[in-house]
């Protein structure tokens, strides 16, 4: 007999495994308000962040999240001496008839006004608009780096949470279809052709890891983990830490990531327990 019962339909009486894991997830991502609201205090501890070279960063906001959902990582960076920029294009709701190629007239736009590459920075479904953009005009992108981005996202979508799905066909039904075209998958799937850094979390409670780490299909590509939600990605102290890391890189002296000093000691501590921050 199966150990766990069932109803005359087949379905489960009672939560399985994976239900529990997908709730528990859930349940964390309420991290994120305590990540923005102990942010100030946080900021202290990166004094020592390194400084950049002014060059121009536009930041791309998650699914149903606008240009306040970033304004907090923007001002950081802008304080480490960039030219931050927001989207601009209200709140994401994912494709929407010429939305990408806005983006990429956009992107290329501002990279002909300071005459530099762009670095793209985008949470959740707004990386998956960042590699979209680097794929069509690599020449016009510094760097993209995705924060929780599913562009792994396998085909049956289960590596997304359930929650998400519904959301997204709640808040946009007309849309989700476009998302998940197999023409876009194949896309966002594929490395960009420019330097590329995937941070994703174990306890992300929207998109499973396993979605949010990049094939890394060159050198110039890397996957960084750090503790926390997905919601509080744009306010995590380990993500300002990393996205300080960097952008300070020297253009075309790229090297993989590592932590060092407290954010090393940090890491330490809390990766025996990756699966539960």
């Amino acid at each position: 007999m199966s150990a766990v019962r069932r109803t005359s339909e087949g379905q489960h009486l009672f939560p399985t495994r994976k239900n529990i894991a997908i709730a528990y997830k859930t349940a964390m991502e309420l991290r994120a308000a305590v990540d923005i609201i102990t942010l100030p205090a946080c900021l202290p501890l990166l004094r020592n962040a390194p400084k950049g070279d002014g060059h121009p960063v536009f930041a791309l906001p998650g699914f149903g999240a606008s240009d306040g959902g970033t304004k907090q990582m923007r001002k950081f960076l802008y304080g480490l001496g960039y030219r931050t920029h927001a989207w601009s294009v209200g709140q994401n709701l994912g494709p929407m008839v010429g939305i990408e190629n806005r983006l990429v007239e956009k992107v290329d736009a501002l990279s002909r006004f300071y005459e530099q590459k762009i670095t793209l920075i985008g949470w959740s479904l707004g990386g998956l608009f960042a590699r979209f953009i680097a794929h069509k005009i690599p020449n016009r992108v510094r760097a993209v780096i995705s924060l929780g981005s599913p562009f792994s996202i396998d085909e049956q979508k289960s590596n997304l949470s359930p929650i998400l799905l519904r959301l997204v066909d709640r808040v946009a039904p007309e849309r989700i279809h476009e998302l998940f075209r197999e023409e876009n998958l194949s896309v966002w799937r594929t490395t960009p052709p420019v330097p590329t850094t995937s941070i994703f979390s174990y306890t992300d409670g929207a998109v499973h890891y396993s979605a949010a780490t990049d094939a890394l299909m060159h050198e110039e590509s890397e996957n960084v983990w750090v503790p926390g939600s997905h919601c509080g990605l744009t306010h995590n102290i380990f993500v300002f830490w990393v996205l300080a890391n960097r952008l300070a890189q020297l253009e075309g002296e790229w090297q993989p990531y590592e932590s060092a000093g407290l954010e090393t000691y940090l890491r330490k501590m809390i990766y025996p327990l990756r699966r539960y921050y």
